[in-house]
């Protein structure tokens, strides 16, 4: 199965020069996805993009709406746990599915963008 673990959305603005004064032209946007498998260099393909990218480059991911759910019961995201409470993540995030239909996530971190 694929997971579609990290996604960069970037609004890059080109910049044109019309008789020597920079123009902005309307945003473009473009998303990028990233995939793989844990620790298969996701988050460093994402730190590379946003570094090259600059500013405008937004970071997210659709593990963000389940960490914040299970955050509700654990406390806050800590990365020294993530392995111990992986299995909970999973099971939130396979619950919700089921209940709420295959897009649930991918619909929450759309309505926060």
């Amino acid at each position: 199965m694929r997971q579609w673990l990290v996604f960069v959305f970037l609004d890059l603005t080109v910049m044109k020069r019309v008789r020597g004064a920079r123009v902005r032209p309307p945003f473009i946007k473009m998303i990028i996805a990233i995939s793989g498998k844990k620790s298969a260099g996701k988050s460093t393909a994402a730190d590379f993009l946003e570094r090259h990218i600059g500013a405008g480059a937004i970071r997210m991911s659709l593990a963000d709406p389940i960490k914040q759910q299970v955050s509700k019961i654990f406390g806050p995201y800590d990365p020294a746990k993530k392995e111990i409470l992986r299995p909970v993540y999973q099971a939130v995030g396979q619950s919700a599915k089921l209940l709420a239909g295959e897009t649930v996530w991918l619909d929450m971190l759309w309505s926060e963008w």
